[in-house]
């Protein structure tokens, strides 16, 4: 099944064609993002990187595939504000920011699936990063809650 993280890491890549660089900014080790984007080409069932020694380049379906997901993300995107727009507000997103290594298993499906019963008109949106960045998106308001590890603050 296709997983939306490893189209992240996929666009990312695909932008820096580095994994180096896409784990500093996805705050992950370059052999997860190596991982991800396998587990990204198992699924599609097609090769989207040319990896060697010194160079990461993309192959023709790799393009593809970055185009189509680079559209969808951009049309996702541009959609949703629409829509809450037109709504008037009437569908209420909570952004909620968390450290990338932090894993809270099975707990934030149920948390979603009891809010959606409670309140339909609710969403809730999660992004992963790092705790200073974490804590500057919550100062420009842009996250409405953050979770960070005690030992961090």
């Amino acid at each position: 099944m296709i997983n939306e993280l490893n189209i992240k890491y996929f666009l990312c890549l695909a932008e820096t064609l580095n994994f180096t660089e896409v784990g500093k900014q996805m705050y992950i080790s370059q052999q997860a993002v190596s991982k991800h984007i396998a587990g990204l080409e198992e699924d599609l069932g097609v090769q989207l990187l040319i990896r060697s020694r010194n160079s990461v380049e993309l192959t023709e379906g790799g393009l593809r595939y970055y185009n189509f997901f680079r559209s969808v993300s951009d049309q996702y995107k541009s959609l949703r504000a629409e829509i809450q727009e037109r709504e008037g507000g009437q569908v209420k997103t909570i952004r909620i920011g968390y450290q990338n290594w932090i894993d809270f298993g099975p707990a934030p499906g149920t948390a979603m699936a009891v809010l959606r019963e409670k309140f339909p008109d609710m969403y809730l949106l999660g992004e992963r990063h790092e705790p200073n960045k974490l804590l500057d998106l919550l100062d420009r308001g842009e996250l409405d809650m953050i979770l960070i590890h005690k030992r961090f603050i």
